[in-house]
C-alpha cells in the first residue's frame, strides 16, 4: 500500500520485502507446474514403452555420482535420456534440475522475455548477418525495415512491393516454428495483406526467405539447415559445449521440429549418430 508523506506518495520499506516474497512463491508455484507437466509427458512416454522401457542402473550409477552435489534427481529423467542406447550415464541434467536451478542461476532470467523479441534482434545484434526484415508490428504499431514508425497501409504496401514469398512470423512467446505462415505474392491485394495483420495480432515480423549456403543445399535443398552452438560463460570464460546442426527432411520447407540433430566435430565432420 501507499503511504502518504509530506504531499509526496513513498513506498514503505516492508513494500520492497514483500514484493520480493510475492515474487519468489509466483515462480515456485509456476516451477511446480512446469515440472508436473514435464513428468507427466515423460511418463506416458515411459509407460507407452511397455517391455521395451529401459532401466537405468538409478542406486549402483546414478544417486552415488549426484549425492557428491548433495542432490537426488528422479529416477525417470535416466530411464528416459539413456533408453535410446540403454546407457545408465549419470551426467545427464535432469530437465527440472536445469530448467529451475542451473538455467537461473547462470543467467538473469527477468531479461528473457523481452531479450527474446523477433522485433529487436536486428537492434541487438547489427552486425550479424540476419534475414531481410520487411516490416514489423511492436505493441500494435508498424515500423519499416529501418525501424521507422508506418501506418498500416504503408506496411501492407510495402509487401506488396517486395514481390517474394514473406514469412510471418509471431515475435514473442513461440518457437520452433510456431505461428509462422508463408504468404506467396501471387493475386495478394492490399486488402488481403491487411487481413493477414489483423491476424498475427499486435506482435510480429515480416521476413524474406533465408537462402542458405551451397554446402549446406547438399545436405537438404527444401528446407534451411540450423547450426545451434551452446556455450557457457562462466569464472570469466567461455566454453563451447554443444554444437550441432539440425537436417530438416526433404520436402520440410519451413519447420524443423522434429529433425535430427548431428553433432559436429572438431574438425568440422558430422556425427552420424544423430540424436
Amino acid at each position: 500500500m501507499l503511504r502518504f508523506n509530506a504531499g509526496e506518495y513513498e513506498y514503505p520499506k516492508s513494500n520492497k520485502e514483500e514484493y520480493e516474497s510475492a515474487l519468489e512463491a509466483a515462480i515456485k508455484a509456476k516451477r511446480h507446474w512446469i515440472s508436473s507437466e514435464l513428468e507427466d509427458n515423460v511418463n506416458k512416454y515411459l509407460d507407452n514403452l511397455g517391455s521395451d522401457r529401459f532401466y537405468c542402473d538409478y542406486e549402483e550409477c546414478i544417486l552415488p555420482y549426484w549425492s557428491i552435489y548433495d542432490q537426488k534427481p528422479k529416477r525417470l529423467w535416466f530411464d528416459y535420456y539413456g533408453g535410446r542406447g540403454n546407457v545408465s550415464d549419470p551426467r545427464f541434467i535432469p530437465d527440472d534440475f536445469y530448467y529451475f536451478e542451473l538455467l537461473p542461476y547462470l543467467n538473469n532470467l527477468q531479461f528473457g522475455e523481452a531479450l527474446a523479441d523477433k522485433c529487436i534482434f536486428a537492434r541487438m545484434l547489427p552486425d550479424i548477418k540476419q534475414p531481410v526484415t520487411v516490416c514489423s508490428r511492436i505493441s500494435g504499431e508498424f515500423y519499416d525495415t529501418d525501424g521507422r514508425l508506418i501506418d498500416k497501409t504503408k506496411a501492407a504496401r510495402i509487401c506488396i512491393e517486395d514481390g517474394e514469398t514473406l514469412f510471418f512470423k509471431e515475435s514473442l512467446y513461440t518457437s520452433k516454428a510456431q505461428g509462422v505462415r508463408a504468404i506467396t505474392p501471387q493475386g495478394r491485394t492490399l486488402k488481403d495483406y491487411l487481413r493477414f495483420f489483423d491476424e498475427m495480432g499486435a506482435n510480429f515480423i515480416v521476413q524474406e526467405k533465408v537462402h542458405q549456403h551451397e554446402e549446406l543445399s547438399h545436405l537438404c535443398n527444401s528446407g534451411v539447415c540450423t547450426i545451434r552452438i551452446d556455450s557457457l560463460f562462466l569464472n570469466s570464460k567461455v566454453t563451447i559445449i554443444s554444437e550441432v546442426i539440425r537436417i530438416p527432411g526433404e520436402g520440410r520447407k519451413y519447420c524443423i521440429i522434429g529433425s535430427p540433430a548431428s553433432r559436429i566435430q572438431d574438425g568440422g565432420q558430422l556425427d552420424t549418430t544423430v540424436e
